[in-house]
């Protein structure tokens, strides 16, 4: 979800299946899924803390390792298809309709969640989505979805953010033209979008945590990791550097820290543990501006111009 938030370096087998193979029932975005952009999860998480404080414009944004991921892609283009077919057999053949249920119950949780506090969404989503009456309407064959996403979409203007207007008045034409698998899937990546948009509205009450805040929660955090047995201190006291008079020096934890990002094999202490995607960072951009250097060194050499030291400072 979050490129967050959004943290989640799940590894997955990849499982490639045919569409009639598909017995997954839950749509490919959950309120589960989502919880990690909770206002009480954003408001506990050092992680979260700890990076506003080292960069005070950080917003939250769609995870893109999951998406792009192999098992990703596979379920997800397989679960519509699976939709497709689930609607194609009820036409003919008026089976269960599962999938589509599911969909509906998990829309109207994913809404609700958006907007826990309000009292007027959770009484319209409860009178819109009732789900046995959907039930026995998609059973009966009367089940119309142009007057349902219109109510909907009356919900959803009034209380998301203006600049998705667009994406739900999208939503209703699709309804009226009948893509009704295709409308579902926009409907979750919209609602993934909206709770996108509330999490970095929360974080903008976050910003203003004082850093002895941040300092004593990132200190608890460790205490209590320490406690349990998960980390030690070992790496990060060998780490530190000390002079002759057994006192930390500023020169040498700079000529340290420097030379602990530009090794990469370099030990990290275990203190650094919620900078590790940010080092790995300084670390590709090091690498990154190595590899153009000695590029141009080459040119600069293959040219036959003299590399002396005010042409290296060019470079």
């Amino acid at each position: 979800v979050m490129q967050n938030a959004v943290r989640e370096p799940r590894h997955l087998a990849e499982v490639m299946l045919e569409p009639t193979q598909v017995t997954i029932y839950d749509p490919p975005i959950t309120v589960a899924m989502l919880k990690e952009l909770d206002y009480d999860t954003l408001t506990a998480s050092v992680q979260i803390r700890h990076d506003l404080a080292l960069e005070p414009m950080l917003k939250l944004r769609p995870n893109s390792q999951r998406r792009t991921s192999p098992h990703f892609q596979t379920q997800y283009r397989q679960y519509w298809v699976a939709m497709e077919q689930e609607l194609e057999s009820l036409a003919s053949s008026g089976s269960t309709p599962n999938r589509l249920l599911r969909c509906l119950e998990e829309i109207k949780k994913l809404i609700i969640n958006c907007y826990p506090n309000s009292a007027a969404v959770i009484e319209s989503m409860s009178e819109v989505f009732d789900v046995d009456l959907l039930h026995r309407q998609i059973m009966n064959g009367t089940l119309s979805l142009d007057p349902f996403m219109e109510e909907i979409s009356q919900i959803l203007k009034q209380n998301c953010a203006p600049r998705r207007d667009s994406l739900v008045d999208h939503l209703v034409e699709m309804a009226k033209n009948g893509k009704y698998v295709l409308m579902i899937r926009e409907f979750f990546e919209i609602l993934e979008l909206m709770k996108l948009d509330l999490a970095n509205y929360h974080l903008l009450s976050l910003k203003s945590t004082p850093t002895e805040v941040i300092t004593k929660m990132e200190r608890d955090y460790f205490k209590a990791e320490m406690t349990k047995g998960h980390r030690s201190l070992e790496s990060a006291r060998q780490w530190i550097p000390h002079d002759r008079s057994n006192e930390i020096t500023f020169e040498h934890f700079k000529r340290t820290f420097a030379t602990t990002i530009i090794n990469k094999k370099a030990e990290m202490p275990e203190t650094w543990y919620l900078d590790t995607m940010r080092i790995a960072t300084y670390r590709s951009e090091i690498q990154l501006i190595s590899i153009c250097a000695s590029i141009l060194a080459g040119i600069r050499q293959i040219c036959g111009k003299s590399l002396d030291k005010d042409s290296l400072g060019e470079l």
